[in-house]
């Protein structure tokens, strides 16, 4: 019986390093994710029928965010179904980090405007987030500068 309980007892440590592998594995997943995904940002402008979507959304960044250099994508296409009463949010995944971090560091110039860049996180991430919204709007009516950075709230 001893031959089986040590047995049992090596196979229950043996689950447990394989369920922190996965763990583990999950978290690089989610990273990678968030790599790909948070290069992809949403903008809400007017929609033509045959319109170049790369063109359209170059002139919306020399307009209105005062970026007139030529911005490389991977990418850049309108998602969801058409509807006349509203425009599909353009989807723009960036070759470089560094217009993307130009882009979002602009995006405060639409303030008064009716545009908004949105940053793309993977779904967990966003639930993370979404929980620390509330928090933040407290810290913020207190007066505090707060910033969110992926999944993580900083308060300084």
């Amino acid at each position: 019986m001893s031959a089986v309980n040590k047995t049992c007892g090596e196979l229950h440590e043996h689950l447990n390093g394989m369920s922190n592998v996965f763990d583990g594995v999950k978290e690089q997943v989610a990273d990678m994710e968030e790599k790909t995904q948070d290069l992809r940002n949403k903008l809400g402008i007017h929609e033509n029928d045959h319109e170049n979507t790369e063109e359209v959304l170059r002139d919306f960044m020399a307009r209105n965010l005062d970026i007139d250099h030529q911005v490389e994508f991977t990418s850049v296409h309108r998602f969801g179904k058409k509807n006349k009463k509203r425009a599909r949010p353009i989807v723009a995944k960036f070759i470089y980090q560094c217009d993307l971090d130009q882009v979002l560091k602009s995006a405060k110039k639409l303030k008064e405007k009716p545009f908004q860049i949105n940053q793309q996180f993977p779904e967990e991430i966003e639930q993370a987030r979404k929980s620390l919204y509330p928090i933040m709007k407290e810290h913020r009516q207190k007066g505090d500068h707060v910033k969110l950075v992926r999944d993580i709230q900083y308060s300084i």
